[in-house]
């Protein structure tokens, strides 16, 4: 961690220095030396201070709507939960920070040892995995197509119930809210090509999909905002 941060500090300065050259302003000046400030969390940020003892444990529930998913999406929920969760971990290493997420595999296999799951409260659900924060997506709908293009166009669209559980205080009511993308949006539709392949494009959807579901969980940086998309 002292290496990555000299690193950083040298970047700055090597920076800083380029510009001075070029002839920038001290206020142009200052934005290279001050580190970046963080969006908060759209819900929650739930990594601890890795001086801190306690390691807030996580687990990331999915449910599909057997109605709004194409067969194109069979499994999509467990990827964007294995997606979020790796995501959320890099974000609090990147902060010095830490998380624990419960694999995946050992979610799955809960739910099917209990096929009921979902009667039995999120709550309980993170009890019984011993966990202090449940994440619970519910995907409604996830689309591969332009609708009424006869599968000539790609245009990912999602529409996703997502809700924060703190187990640890169960009388709370859990935070909601619903997220919707359209992806790529300022590109439009992208054709269907050999070398564009529907297994190509569903990868950088989801992808894309986990990638803006960690802004509810973790503060992230401005720049995050201003990921471009990829153009195909």
């Amino acid at each position: 961690m002292a290496i990555r941060k000299k690193s950083l500090l040298l970047g700055g300065l090597l920076a800083a220095l380029m510009a001075a050259g070029a002839g920038c302003d001290l206020a142009t000046l200052s934005y290279f030396l001050t580190p970046e400030q963080p969006l908060p969390a759209k819900m929650k940020h739930l990594a601890s201070k890795s001086s801190l003892k306690s390691e807030p444990k996580v687990v990331i529930l999915t449910y599909t709507r057997p109605d709004g998913v194409q067969l194109d999406f069979i499994h999509a929920d467990r990827q964007i939960a294995e997606l979020l969760g790796k995501n959320l971990q890099q974000f609090a290493e990147g902060m010095e920070e830490k998380v624990a997420l419960l694999p995946q595999r050992r979610v799955e296999e809960f739910k099917n040892a209990n096929p009921e799951w979902r009667q039995m409260g999120m709550a309980a659900v993170g009890r019984k995995l011993e966990a202090d924060y449940v994440i619970y997506l519910e995907i409604n709908s996830l689309s591969l197509y332009e609708p009424g293009s006869n599968h000539s166009l790609f245009r990912g669209r999602a529409d996703l119930h997502v809700e924060l559980v703190d187990v640890n205080k169960p009388d709370e009511l859990p935070m909601t809210d619903a997220y919707s993308c359209t992806f790529p949006s300022a590109q439009g539709p992208v054709p269907v090509a050999v070398d564009t392949l529907p297994q190509q494009f569903r990868q950088k959807f989801l992808e894309h999909v986990a990638r803006q579901l960690t802004w509810y969980f973790s503060n992230y940086p401005r720049s995050e905002q201003r990921l471009v998309e990829p153009v195909f």
